[in-house]
C-alpha cells in the first residue's frame, strides 16, 4: 500500500490500494498535480509504503 499525506496528517491520495497484489520487483508510481486535491498545493508531503513485514515513510517536496 502506498499513501500520500499532508504534513498535518491528512490523507491525500491512496496510490496503491491494499487489495492490489503485486509480484516482487521494482515499480514506479507517478503522483502528478492532477492527483493533488485543490486545497492542497505545493510544499512538503509524507509518503508511506507498507507491505507484509515492511513499513517505510519519507518526506517529499512538491515544487513547480
Amino acid at each position: 500500500m502506498l499513501n500520500v499525506y499532508s504534513i498535518p496528517g491528512q490523507a491525500n491520495s491512496r496510490m496503491v490500494k491494499p487489495d492490489n497484489v503485486m509480484k516482487r520487483g521494482f515499480y514506479r508510481v507517478a503522483w502528478t498535480c492532477k492527483t493533488i486535491r485543490p486545497h492542497h498545493g505545493l510544499g512538503p508531503y509524507i509518503y508511506r509504503f507498507t507491505a507484509p513485514g515492511l513499513a517505510k515513510a519519507k518526506i517529499m517536496i512538491v515544487m513547480k
